[in-house]
């Protein structure tokens, strides 16, 4: 649900929080309202010499190194790793 930020800030505030802190935290959330993870660059390409690749794609080539290891189990590679 959308909150003004400036209701946001309010509401930060009556919370205990610092006005610094409360700002901040509006403005950091202004800023993800634009989506700046949707803005396409060439810098990973520039700077790893790979493909840039979405999130869920790399989270699903190393799902087993975020999942709890099991005893006596060893990790798999992950899935761009694999023949």
């Amino acid at each position: 649900m959308p909150v003004p930020d400036a209701a946001a800030r309010e509401g930060l505030l009556q919370a205990g929080l610092p006005d610094w802190m409360a700002e901040n935290i509006v403005t950091v959330f202004a800023m993800l309202r634009e989506d700046p993870g949707a803005q396409v660059t060439g810098v990973v390409h520039a700077l790893t010499g790979r493909r840039p690749r979405h999130l869920a794609e790399f989270l699903d080539d190393h799902a087993t190194l975020f999942a709890p290891e099991r005893p006596g189990s060893a990790q798999a590679a992950p899935a761009s790793q694999r023949p």
